[in-house]
């Protein structure tokens, strides 16, 4: 009797995200931008600009660090790597740990997204 295939988990650092456990969709705020992701796209969204990037054309994420403040506590924000180069997600902007939360359930709702459409993982 085959085996059924087993879930591929996601991991950004020690943050382990089941890429078949997530919502339909997810929304991240700060400030005036927003992002949301679904099994098709990222989509970003800053004042009246609005932009669409299917996930066949991300290729990861970068976290980038912006700040460290007089505590040494840093900020930073995610950038989508993409076939036709770096784009950035202000919506994500926030603390490291925030930044790699966000990070690991980007790859995973990419990891799905390619699963879902049998593009691989």
């Amino acid at each position: 009797m085959p085996r059924p295939p087993q879930r591929v988990r996601q991991f950004g650092g020690d943050i382990v995200i089941d890429p078949m456990s997530l919502r339909r969709r997810l929304r991240l705020h700060a400030g005036m931008s927003a992002l949301t992701v679904d099994d098709r796209r990222l989509t970003t969204r800053s004042r009246a600009k609005r932009s669409r990037i299917p996930w066949t054309d991300v290729l990861g994420f970068e976290a980038r660090v912006e700040a460290v403040d007089a505590e040494g506590v840093s900020s930073g924000s995610l950038i989508a790597l993409t076939t036709l180069g770096a784009v950035e997600l202000p919506a994500t902007r926030g603390s490291l740990a925030e930044v790699r939360y966000a990070h690991a359930m980007l790859d995973a709702y990419r990891v799905r997204a390619h699963l879902t459409q049998g593009h691989g993982g």
